[in-house]
């Protein structure tokens, strides 16, 4: 956290540091930042560490030009925010957002100004079984069976839902993470999925 000037309107701006894991192809190399066509190549070098940049710059330069400005300006950056939101949630226990006025994130959106967002709601589902032989299925119960079942009804009854905000689009969910036993010759006694939706206000308001 950092700030500078004083009293209101106070206007925070805050990005993330942490990043999504490497997966996929790379023409680059994702560790390594990389200059190539004008642009600059690595891991989360867009979501979010040039926003990152360049809200410090910024505040860095504001302040060397001791330019007078009325209120405060606070700089606010987060670790956990891919998973968890835990950096927002232990700044705003710890105060730092109880006075603000105004918020800025500089996520990517094409240089478009966003003033609204989908939420995003994170779900574990876990099935219990019984394990057995492969060869005697019948003296278990299949948990990843059990899974898969809930799992085309949950696409069934909520996969096509046409509920939609006017200001940030349709409701969405997908099934990212499936988990079980290791062991391709044993009837599965436990099996576990996350889901994650991107929830919206009218969703709720219907509901």
């Amino acid at each position: 956290m950092a700030e500078i000037g004083n009293g209101h309107p106070v206007l925070a701006f805050s990005g993330h540091e942490d990043v999504v894991d490497a997966v996929g192809d790379w023409n680059t190399e994702p560790f390594q930042l990389t200059g190539k066509y004008g642009k600059l190549y690595g891991r989360g070098t867009c979501d979010m560490k040039s926003g990152v940049a360049a809200m410090i710059i910024a505040m860095i330069e504001l302040k060397q030009s001791e330019m007078p400005f009325k209120g405060t300006i606070r700089l606010l950056i987060t670790l956990g925010e891919e998973v968890g939101e835990f950096g927002a949630e232990q700044l705003t226990e710890q105060g730092f957002m109880d006075d603000v006025d105004g918020l800025i994130i500089g996520e990517p959106t094409g240089y478009k100004i966003c003033y609204a967002h989908k939420g995003s709601l994170d779900i574990k589902l876990k099935a219990m079984g019984k394990i057995a032989h492969s060869s005697m299925p019948d003296l278990g119960n299949n948990a990843l069976q059990n899974m898969l079942d809930l799992v085309t009804l949950i696409n069934q009854e909520i996969g096509d839902t046409e509920i939609v905000d006017p200001e940030t689009g349709k409701f969405l969910f997908n099934f990212t993470v499936m988990q079980g036993e290791n062991q391709v010759n044993s009837i599965p006694g436990t099996t576990e999925v996350q889901l994650n939706s991107r929830t919206l206000m009218t969703l709720a308001i219907k509901k």
